[in-house]
């Protein structure tokens, strides 16, 4: 018994002992990073989408198999990931750096192409798995039509075993056909089921078109709205752009008439909204405004007075609209097509700089042409209300940007739908009798008549929604993006961004279908920034880390460029005695008090309004409570602050004049240095010239630590430097840059680059 007792009690007292090495060895993992990372990829597989984790997990675990094994989500990012880069995946692959799978895994898992056109049985099945996983308030929907060019080819595939390119969309499809009589399609036609409460994008069918008839079209929409119900979508409302043959589907919708609201196809019970696209309508706008010339019965309303802030400011290095450039004034018929271009148009930054040379004339020598500008500014303003109205995208977006315009629809009694309802349409009913009595051409009659239609449609659609049990309406939803995004990401799968023939189309949307992600253009043409998005509304975000520099370092920096930069300065000058002498009289002023204050010009204010941004960026980075502000409250120069009092809508702070002096004086300095100093390490070469001007400068002097002067010069350098040296390129390409004239949008994109 006593042996029994003793054997027990060791083997206790080394099973104590080996628990407790294990423990140690277990603590050893958690404190190994790489262990510890991938216990983390562990856990968080199978708890979201497919992300880095599940990447990183796969990779590990088929890195020593003979036989791999790959999950369905990763093949299909694999398949994505394929079509867009042929090259790179094989490179990839045959280089070792990651273990993806075969071509013939990813064509295994698409599937074999029916080459079917119109709705075809993929895309009802893949409408059926959508809705299976909506509620029943997500089911509701908007169809998106929508056309884009293709090449006219007639093409045969040997491994399909059947040609491609032939018109399938047709009145008379009885019609017997030959060699001889063909139609071949130029353009393809698709339709797209998009969310109104839950971001999905689903492509629910495409014909091949040529001549596409309003008759035929307004079929093929009652056909797809039919399927598409049968799969169990809702669908509510139709958006399309204004272009005649759809106007012509619409009033075959509203039985010979355009209405806002039509019977449903589907059920004579409902009600149907119809709508154009808001971006399709700001577009032609624009075009109308540069073009034309209308009138409020007193002032011209036109696009000259903005043409002509361009030329006064192509000059300038500091301009009042940093992003006007000649494609927003004299766009190309290429050019008129981006959205973006025509949103910046009607900008606050744009009205502000009008209103600013309207207002103060006597501030520039040309400011005298902007007397008669005040009813284009009213014009611009309501043009710029419409549009926020109609691209509200979140629910925070009115608190930051203090925009009253972009809050969430969430009363059916909003003063918004007041406006558009009544005050919109009595502002533009008013500039139509006003352009008769003159003699002036109005906004041609499609786009007027579709501003109108469009107002009303999103007002009682809106309140449809809301009472229907939408806790809130986001705008945004209503428009054309979605089908936008899928033609990006036609072109991007088919390897480039140029025109695509009917085969490629076809195979594109089956894999599209198969994989259910969408990969359109980083420049694409539409508002969403993602870079793949699921057509169920998948989202991914991507954050980059900060790097907190103290300000110790940043002050050591800064004092290293002052006095040995200098030296380096110098000797990299092509002439420095002349130039140096000339910097050193521009600061002369700067280093007592009191500092002056700079004339208030239109480039002045320009300067102010990003020295607003840069005092910002200095007043985030101090932890010194004695260090002289560069922040007021109120605006005790109007005139110099007027691009900034111009677009405040309550809550900014405005720089001191004398920053503004500061800065102002960085800007000649630089215009005297650029031409004799080297062209490469630009910064480091005006540091020397500039900095040791501005260490003796009282508005960066701290009576606590010296050193916090060194490095409030350092971030004021960093962040105004880095944006005008960028404008000094953007103004001298600007006034060098070829411009080629294109009648008519051309059919391969490469010809811009040639």
């Amino acid at each position: 018994m006593r042996v029994q007792l003793f054997r027990k009690a060791d083997t206790v007292r080394r099973l104590q002992r080996e628990n407790s090495r294990l423990k140690k060895k277990l603590s050893g993992y958690e404190n190994n990073t790489l262990h510890s990372a991938i216990r983390k990829c562990l856990e968080k597989v199978g708890t979201t989408q497919f992300c880095l984790e599940n990447f990183l997990v796969e990779q590990i675990t088929n890195s020593t198999r003979q036989r791999p094994v790959w999950s369905p989500d990763f093949v299909r990012e694999c398949v994505l990931l394929y079509y867009l880069s042929p090259k790179a995946y094989r490179y990839i692959r045959n280089r070792g750096l990651l273990k993806l799978p075969s071509k013939n895994t990813l064509l295994r898992y698409v599937g074999k192409s029916d080459g079917e056109s119109g709705i075809t049985p993929l895309m009802k099945e893949r409408l059926k798995e959508e809705v299976g996983n909506l509620k029943e308030q997500a089911r509701l929907c908007s169809i998106i039509v929508d056309e884009m060019a293709i090449s006219s080819k007639y093409i045969y595939d040997r491994k399909m075993d059947c040609f491609f390119g032939q018109q399938t969309a047709k009145e008379n499809s009885a019609a017997a056909e030959n060699i001889s009589n063909i139609m071949l399609a130029n353009k393809v036609l698709c339709f797209v089921a998009t969310g109104l409460s839950t971001a999905y994008k689903i492509p629910c069918g495409f014909f091949f078109t040529n001549r596409l008839s309003g008759k035929l079209l307004y079929q093929l929409t009652k056909e797809v709205i039919s399927e598409v119900e049968k799969c169990g979508l809702c669908v509510i409302r139709i958006v399309t752009d204004n272009h005649k043959i759809n106007v012509t589907m619409m009033r075959h919708l509203g039985n010979g008439s355009l209405k806002p609201v039509v019977t449903h196809p589907c059920d004579p019970e409902r009600s149907l909204f119809v709508s154009f696209d808001q971006c399709h309508i700001i577009k032609n706008v624009r075009s109308l405004l540069l073009e034309g010339e209308m009138t409020d019965g007193s002032q011209p309303i036109t696009g000259q007075f903005v043409k002509q802030l361009y030329d006064l400011q192509k000059n300038e290095v500091v301009k009042p609209v940093r992003f006007l450039t000649q494609k927003h004034v004299e766009p190309t018929n290429f050019e008129k097509m981006h959205v973006g271009r025509a949103v910046q148009l009607f900008s606050d930054d744009v009205i502000s700089a009008l209103s600013f040379l309207k207002e103060y004339p006597s501030r520039h020598p040309q400011a005298d042409k902007f007397r008669n500008a005040g009813a284009t500014i009213l014009f611009m303003k309501m043009m710029q209300k419409w549009f926020a109205i109609h691209n509200v995208a979140n629910r925070t977006a009115h608190v930051h940007m203090r925009q009253p315009d972009q809050m969430h629809f969430f009363c059916a009694t909003d003063e918004r739908l007041q406006w558009l309802e009544k005050d919109f349409p009595d502002y533009l009913k008013a500039l139509d009798n006003s352009c008769k009595r003159s003699g002036k051409k109005f906004l041609s009659a499609e786009t007027y008549e579709a501003l109108l239609l469009t107002s009303k449609s999103t007002v009682l659609c809106v309140k449809f929604l809301l009472e229907s049990g939408f806790f809130y309406v986001l705008t945004r939803n209503l428009s054309s993006d979605p089908v936008e995004l899928l033609f990006s990401s036609l072109r991007q799968m088919a390897g480039g961004n140029d025109c695509l023939d009917a085969r490629a189309v076809t195979f594109s949307l089956e894999r599209i279908l198969r994989t259910g992600n969408l990969c359109p253009s980083q420049s694409s043409n539409v508002e969403n920034g993602q870079a793949v998005l699921s057509i169920h509304g998948a989202s991914m975000s991507v954050t980059s880390p900060v790097v907190d520099v103290p300000a110790e370092a940043t002050a050591q920096a800064a004092t290293h460029v002052s006095t040995e930069t200098f030296q380096v300065a110098l000797a990299s000058c092509t002439a420095p005695q002349d130039f140096v002498m000339e910097i050193d009289g521009l600061f002369t002023s700067l280093k007592a008090l009191p500092l002056q204050r700079p004339p208030p010009t239109i480039v002045n204010a320009s300067i102010a309004y990003i020295a607003g941004f840069v005092a910002r960026a200095v007043e985030e980075r101090r932890t010194c409570s004695f260090c002289p502000s560069l922040h007021q409250s109120d605006a005790s120069s109007p005139v110099l602050m007027g691009l900034i009092s111009l677009q405040s809508r309550g809550g900014l702070t405005f720089p001191k004049p004398e920053f503004v002096m500061v800065l102002v004086t960085i800007k000649k300095a630089v215009d005297i240095a650029l031409p004799h100093i080297k062209k490469s390490n630009v910064r480091q070469q005006l540091a020397g010239l500039i900095l040791p001007h501005l260490e003796r400068c009282p508005l960066f002097v701290c009576p606590a630590r010296d050193e916090h002067g060194a490095s409030t010069l350092s971030v004021v350098f960093d962040k105004f430097i880095k944006p005008l040296l960028s404008n000094v390129g953007a103004a001298v390409t600007d006034r060098a840059a070829y411009r080629k004239k294109l009648a008519c949008k051309p059919l391969c994109r490469k010809v811009l680059r040639v």
